[in-house]
Order: structure tokens, then sequence, then C-alpha cells
């Protein structure tokens, strides 16, 4: 997939499926899977009928052998198939959906009300990204929205998955959500203030720049000191 980004800011995508249409499971691969801790699919994954069938027995395989699930919707897919992305989502361990997403799926207008009705499906972990505000998530029963960070927008391609990637780093590492929602904040930002994606995304040393230059509500400053002292730790 590549992207073309008009001089008005207007995108588009082209992108083919062309090669996932022959790609199949390996049947040999059960000592691997002992060692996986994780799976990451997204809703693209769903929207043709050979890659939503090693989809599914990744899913499977995921199941049987313990390793956490976790789903990124996409508008495509949100819009298009939702009977079968409200399925998977019933899977996920964490469930990633943007607010025009979860409209979609739930008809809900109000994200706390759709992050609501996609928990009642199954979904262990439900984060509904806001955009500039942030993301809304539940934390200890309770529901809460991470802040967004401030930066100058040059191009929002890419940060979506920043997002997603920088979220599961700091869980599959056992940190406390609300420190991995505002990483997850932090890497999105970041993102959105470069021309691009793929190899023109910021690294780690970008992300931890933005988080030690901001300074947030009274709520979430402890939260962001104590990231950016872990990450200077983990990344130094």
């Amino acid at each position: 997939m590549f992207t073309v980004v008009s001089r008005g800011g207007e995108r588009t995508f082209f992108g083919s499926r062309g090669a996932n249409a022959a790609v199949r499971p390996a049947r040999s691969l059960a000592t691997a899977w002992q060692e996986v801790k994780a799976v990451h699919l997204v809703g693209y994954c769903f929207l043709s009928r050979s890659s939503a069938r090693a989809a599914r027995e990744l899913l499977a395989e995921a199941r049987r052998y313990g390793a956490s699930i976790s789903f990124d919707v996409g508008m495509g897919p949100a819009r298009t198939i939702p009977r079968t992305i409200l399925q998977v989502a019933s899977q996920a361990d964490i469930l990633f959906v943007s607010r025009a997403e979860a409209r979609l799926l739930t008809g809900k207008k109000d994200p706390r009300s759709a992050l609501d009705a996609l928990e009642n499906l199954g979904a262990r972990q439900v984060v509904v990204t806001l955009g500039k505000r942030g993301c809304l998530f539940r934390d200890n029963a309770s529901l809460v929205t991470a802040p967004g960070l401030a930066t100058r927008v040059a191009d929002t391609t890419g940060c979506g998955d920043a997002f997603v990637a920088a979220f599961l780093y700091a869980r599959l590492r056992g940190w406390p959500v609300a420190e991995a929602m505002l990483l997850a904040n932090a890497a999105g930002a970041a993102a959105a203030g470069v021309l691009g994606a793929g190899e023109q995304l910021p690294g780690p040393h970008e992300v931890l720049r933005l988080l030690t230059r901001q300074r947030l509500t009274p709520k979430w400053e402890p939260v962001r000191r104590q990231l950016v002292q872990r990450l200077t730790k983990q990344w130094r």
C-alpha cells in the first residue's frame, strides 16, 4: 500500500492484497506457538475470503495456546462487514476502535455508550481513539479519557498504527494501562508530525522527547512523569 498526499492535505490510498491470497497457515508451528504471547489482527484481514480464513485459523490457534488477541478494526471493514467485525471483536482481549468506527458498529453516537456496547459483546479491553482529544478506556471499572499531546500535524497517515504499536509495547511489558494509553497517544501525536508512514515514522527517542517537553493536567502529570522516567531507563 502507498499513499498520495495532495497539497491541500487530502489523502488517497492505493493498496493491493494480491500477495495475501497465496498465504496459507503453516501446519508445523506447534512448538513456535508455545512461545507466542500475543497475536494482533486488523479488520482488513477479513475483507477477502483467503485472508479471512487464515485470520480465523490464527484466532483459533491463539485461543488454543493461550495467547492474547488484539484487534484493530479499521474504517473500511467497520463499514462494509460490520457483522464479521463484531464477531471477531467479541473474541478480542484488546479491541482498538476509532470513535467513527465504534459508531458504525454499535449505532451509538456517544463514545462511552459505544464502548459499553462493545464490552457487552465480550471484548475485554476496549480502546476508543478520539483523535487529538486522546482516547477513552476503562480502568478499574471507571471510564477514563487519556489526554492527547499537542503537536503540529503534517500527515495523519500511520498515526493509528503507531498508537496501537505503542500501547501493545507497554502492555506486553506489564506497564499500567494509564501509562500505556499515554504512551500510545504520544506515539500517535509524534507520527502526525511527519509526512508519510513506514520508515518515516518517528522512533522511540522522538516519542520520549514529545512526552518530556509537555505538561498535562494535575491528574495526568504524575503518570507522564512516571512514564518518562520508565522510558528514559528503557531507551537510554
